[in-house]
């Protein structure tokens, strides 16, 4: 099987939040500028991440990025065809 990788980066202003459902494909959230704060459904930890730092997204439901300051989060996802 081949994996696919769509790699998408995400500007978000102070208090904007960006939010995504993740279907069964492993979804990588890192931190290229600023300070954010990442949840996901069902997982009550609260992730803050720094500009370098990164996430994988372990449940399948909803994942929820929000800035902290002005930001830019790069999101990865890699799906199996």
């Amino acid at each position: 099987m081949n994996n696919t990788v769509s790699e998408v980066q995400i500007r978000l202003r102070k208090g904007a939040l960006w939010t995504a459902l993740k279907p069964g494909a492993a979804l990588l959230v890192r931190c290229a500028d600023g300070l954010v704060w990442v949840t996901e459904q069902n997982d009550s930890r609260d992730i803050v991440l720094r500009a370098g730092q990164q996430f994988v997204v372990e449940s399948d439901g909803l994942v929820a990025v929000q800035a902290l300051t002005d930001a830019a989060i790069i999101t990865t996802r890699r799906k199996k065809v």
